[in-house]
């Protein structure tokens, strides 16, 4: 938008009176041109005029103010010949009046525009001083944030010489302990197992397990031991037993399925103690008993009742046996779940508690043998 010549303010294209001189360009107040009138496309602005080369115009009659503008009769309707409007004048009150009644509107439609812009500029103020609180704080947060990392690489650091330290600790006490105190730590540790086996061993005081008992499917275990008990002489009612189960790993079942080629053994745990020794009584003097009895799998097989070990005690009394047999010793036998063996009558009997027992009795080279099987 272009500034009048005249008064400076901005001009509108279509309000303009342009001049063919120069490129300046007019409000129609600012060089008196009246509304409605059409500027000619040779009009020059006052500027323009001045600036024209004087001549010796003697002959041209003197006018006076009063005649006041008249268009020439030449001219068409509505036209003015803008050349001769320099030439009169106005007089002085009514172009201030003209020109304040033209110019008023115009003052106040600028006046809300600056007002307008004026409220603009504050609320980009505003926001000016928002954004910048808003910087400060993204500020402050990533100088805290340098601050944290900071402190976080001191504590790693800080971490790495304690783990540093501790190990050089751990390294020397490993070099400082004596062998006599590891040897002692090793005695410890071999008791407390010694310790929990017996525990264990004596959690299972009311437990008997029957070895070589034909297995079929769908049996029922509990009735099975009674009518085992009953063949050696014991008679035995069901309440008398709190479970009855088999155990172990079998061999693969026959086609026909009715018997396994290798029985897993029966575990049973009994309400009362004197009816597992009672049975252990029974089965040691009926040893030929068999399994041909009503309601058994045939063919008729013996079976062997012994006391139920832990695995521990099971993996001692097995390397004895074998041992044993090796070395012709004649008794090999378990009594409240205790190993013990025997050379021949008349020999003391000996209590395998673990295999260093089992080196002590038997001797270094024998056992050794005999694991390596």
């Amino acid at each position: 938008m272009q500034k009048c010549g005249g008064c400076g303010k901005f001009i509108s294209a279509s309000a303009a009176a342009k001049c063919n001189c120069c490129p300046n360009v007019f409000h129609r107040v600012c060089v008196a041109i009246p509304d409605g009138v059409k500027i000619s496309t040779t009009w020059e602005c006052p500027d323009c005029v001045v600036k024209r080369p004087k001549t010796d115009n003697s002959a041209t009659p003197v006018k006076s103010v009063e005649d006041g503008y008249r268009p020439t009769d030449a001219a068409p309707s509505g036209y003015v010949d803008i050349d001769h409007v320099q030439d009169y004048s106005f007089t002085g009150e009514s172009l201030n009046n003209t020109a304040l009644d033209q110019t008023q509107p115009f003052r106040v439609e600028l006046s809300l525009e600056l007002r307008l812009f004026r409220e603009e500029m504050r609320q980009v103020r505003e926001e000016f001083a928002e954004f910048r609180r808003e910087l400060a704080g993204v500020y402050s947060a990533l100088g805290r944030l340098d601050e944290l990392e900071n402190r976080l690489l001191a504590l790693e650091q800080h971490h790495d010489k304690h783990e540093a330290r501790i190990s050089a600790l751990e390294k020397s006490r490993e070099l400082e302990i004596p062998e006599n105190m590891i040897t002692s730590l090793q005695r410890t540790v071999a008791e407390l197992k010694q310790e929990l086996s017996t525990r264990e061993q004596e959690a299972l005081v009311a437990d008997l397990e029957i070895s070589n008992v034909p297995e079929v499917r769908g049996e029922n275990t509990i009735h099975t031991v009674c009518v085992l008990a009953k063949r050696i002489g014991v008679e035995l009612d069901e309440r008398d037993i709190v479970f009855a189960e088999r155990v172990g790993v079998g061999g693969g079942r026959v086609e026909d399925g009715t018997e396994e080629l290798r029985p897993r053994r029966i575990v049973m745990r009994l309400t009362r103690r004197h009816m597992r020794d009672e049975l252990l009584r029974a089965a040691r003097v009926r040893r030929s008993a068999t399994t041909e009895a009503p309601g058994l799998p045939t063919p008729p097989r013996r079976f062997y009742i012994n006391e139920r070990l832990t695995s521990a005690n099971r993996e001692i009394f097995r390397q004895a046996r074998a041992t044993a047999r090796s070395l012709g010793w004649r008794y090999v036998w378990t009594r409240r779940g205790r190993v013990y063996v025997r050379q021949a009558d008349g020999r003391p009997r000996m209590y395998l508690r673990s295999v260093d027992d089992m080196v002590g009795v038997f001797g270094l080279g024998t056992v050794s043998s005999e694991l390596s099987k």
